[in-house]
């Protein structure tokens, strides 16, 4: 008989302290930034976010995400990384630069035959491209037209004794490919050609190196189109033939 009350003594302590714990958890609060939430419902948040497993810690982890801060079990969102912006390069400065290497070349002993048509190719090549991603913006009006400083060498000098000899001289061409009937082809020559691309160059640089660089723009776009435009194809389409014919034997 002893031993029977016991076991229901036992029994009824463990159910009290089991009903005292329920009641406890009952009761806990949760303070967020919205008010209080009962000690039920933060316990259900908790299971549902894994920040907790038992409800005595249920208060401090709302607490802590009141005030902004991590729980164990849960992860801070990470931001998403910056994209990197790629510069775009500016065509002007790169034909600054690559018209100064065209003057480079130019102010240079003539190299060898297939090092000095492929220096000019290249350097060709580039201002033609640059020279398309630059749109035309004319003048304001009443504008002075701008004028540049020419170099110290007369123009025959560059003519004779830099580019007079550039491998290739001498070709044929049309001024007007669209006339019909077929216009009488001309005599055009390499030298003549890179002279006027040079200097239309140079002028252009002093332009733009007096902190003028509109002006500048505005005076290699109008050259371009009016003259060393056409130099400039004339120079590229006599390389390529002459390089054609090679490989034809």
């Amino acid at each position: 008989m002893n031993t029977d009350n016991s076991s229901d003594n036992s029994s009824e302590s463990n159910a009290s302290q089991q009903g005292q714990a329920s009641a406890q958890t009952s009761q806990i609060g949760m303070q967020d930034a919205g008010g209080t939430v009962t000690g039920a419902e933060g316990l259900d948040v908790a299971k549902n976010t894994g920040e907790v497993r038992t409800a005595q810690n249920a208060q401090e982890v709302m607490q802590n995400r009141s005030r902004g801060g991590l729980v164990f079990g849960e992860a801070r969102a990470q931001p998403k990384p910056t994209p990197k912006i790629k510069e775009e390069e500016n065509p002007v400065v790169e034909l600054v630069k690559v018209a100064e290497s065209f003057l480079q070349w130019a102010n240079n002993k003539a190299l060898a035959e297939k090092a000095e048509l492929a220096q000019a190719q290249t350097l060709l090549l580039d201002l033609f491209k640059l020279m398309t991603k630059i749109p035309y913006k004319d003048l304001p009006p009443n504008a002075p037209v701008p004028n540049g400083t020419r170099p110290d060498a007369s123009y025959q000098a560059y003519f004779e004794q830099r580019f007079g000899s550039f491998p290739i001289r001498y070709y044929g061409y049309v001024l007007n490919p669209f006339a019909n009937p077929p216009e009488e082809p001309l005599i055009g020559d390499t030298a003549e050609d890179l002279t006027i691309i040079y200097l239309d160059l140079y002028e252009g640089l002093s332009i733009y190196h007096s902190k003028r660089v509109n002006e500048a723009v505005w005076f290699w776009k109008e050259t371009f189109l009016r003259t060393w435009g056409r130099n400039i194809i004339g120079v590229l389409s006599t390389i390529y033939n002459y390089e054609l014919a090679l490989h034809l034997g």
